[in-house]
């Protein structure tokens, strides 16, 4: 039972939980996922265009799915793996 009677009670404000800003680099992966698996493509390539123009080429999301536009199912592995390693190299 709760002692205080209902006129008496206590009531926190309820925050907003903040939502956490992603950096530039990742910001728009949640995007060109949505784009990819709805299929559209050539809206999926402009945005992972933009994405690697903004990010120097660091987007390592954009780099994975952009090798799956090139046919082969091995090609986005060897893009991320060339990728970071080239990132290694630069800092």
């Amino acid at each position: 039972m709760c002692s205080a009677p209902p006129s008496e009670a206590k009531f926190f404000p309820v925050q907003k939980p903040r939502v956490p800003e992603l950096p530039v680099i990742e910001r728009r992966n949640w995007y060109i996922y949505l784009l990819y698996v709805r299929r559209d493509y050539d809206e999926c390539k402009a945005v992972i265009k933009e994405q690697l123009q903004e990010s120097h080429g660091r987007c390592e999301y954009a780099v994975y799915v952009q090798g799956f536009f090139w046919g082969n199912t091995r090609q986005p592995l060897k893009c991320t793996t060339k990728q970071l390693n080239s990132m290694k190299r630069t800092g």
